[in-house]
């Protein structure tokens, strides 16, 4: 599904970016079909988990002119967070006591997503996040 999409973006105006460096989704693209803004998802649960969060849901607010959503979850990591440069990870995390526990990075499986409270992403440029440091990230029983 995702190359037919990607051919009918190359028959319009064509893909402004595919093969996007985030993990999971890096094989969602974006383009213009008629001026119009497109982002393909892969079909793959947790890749368009991930391409909802970095990609649709942005764009959304952008055209809607919507103030972006900013995290609602704060906490210490209880443990450390790996990730690798390069590319933007989607983190998986769950409360544990005041703090926040990464449970998994980049590869999520479906039970990760089930049992996460919250995400965050890792931009490419870090390897991570040392025990104890206070990140934000987005609740995930939250859709506001």
């Amino acid at each position: 599904a995702l190359r037919t999409g990607l051919d009918g973006l190359a028959r319009h105006d064509g893909p402004l970016a595919h093969g996007i460096a985030m993990a999971p989704g890096s094989d969602a693209a974006c383009g213009l079909i008629g001026g119009r803004p497109v982002v393909l998802l892969p079909s793959r649960l947790e890749d368009a988990f991930a391409g909802c969060h970095l990609l649709v849901r942005p764009c959304l607010d952008r055209l809607a002119d919507a103030t972006p959503r900013r995290p609602d979850l704060t906490g210490p990591l209880t443990a450390k967070l790996s990730s690798a440069v390069g590319l933007a990870e989607i983190a998986l995390l769950r409360r544990d006591g005041a703090g926040l526990r990464p449970m998994a990075v980049g590869d999520l499986a479906w039970s990760a997503i089930a049992g996460a409270d919250a995400w965050c992403a890792v931009p490419p440029e870090l390897e991570g996040y040392a025990p104890g440091e206070t990140i934000a990230a987005f609740a995930l029983d939250s859709m506001s």
